[in-house]
């Protein structure tokens, strides 16, 4: 999925070069984009167990509003910083000389932007999960409670027989 949604940003932002006249740099693009998406994987993996843990629900709704947020501010500065530093290590080796990241006191925030909004819809996922998989699990008891119901019935009724059985039988 992180490879699918890089190649695709890539495509955007060449698209974008010819579409304003500029002469579009797709392998460059590419491995901008690709850093980007495989950075943020990396960033917000880990993050997943604790999203299951610590569901935004009551009692703990503002407590947890606010570890989620701050959560996501340190993935998204993480991300930027993962971003930067494998593209200053990557762009030397492939010949095309310093990466130029800009000023970081405006990278952060213009990156964030995009890094909560993947957070909230990473969460939302983890939560929809959570949610199906409860659903399964209930189905599954109720299943199985039928079962016991059906098996219990079985037997209460092959008691009653029993005793008519034998009596007709003698």
């Amino acid at each position: 999925a992180a490879t699918l949604i890089g190649l695709l940003s890539a495509g955007i932002v060449t698209t974008a070069d010819l579409a304003e006249g500029h002469r579009p740099r797709f392998i460059r693009e590419t491995v901008t984009e690709l850093t980007g998406a495989w950075t943020l994987l990396l960033a917000i993996l880990p993050v997943i167990p604790f999203m299951r843990s610590r569901p935004v629900q009551r009692p703990h709704v503002a407590r947890r509003l606010l570890l989620h947020a701050g959560l996501s501010l340190a993935v998204g500065a993480a991300h930027t910083l993962l971003m930067w530093g494998t593209r200053s290590a990557l762009f030397p080796l492939l010949g095309w000389g310093a990466y130029d990241y800009g000023d970081m006191r405006y990278r952060f925030p213009m990156e964030y932007q995009k890094q909560a909004a993947v957070y909230v819809l990473v969460y939302g996922l983890v939560r929809l999960v959570a949610y199906v998989r409860r659903g399964r699990e209930t189905e599954l008891r109720a299943s199985e409670l039928s079962r016991e119901l059906t098996e219990a019935r079985l037997a209460a009724l092959t008691k009653q027989l029993q005793p008519h059985f034998l009596f007709n039988a003698l």
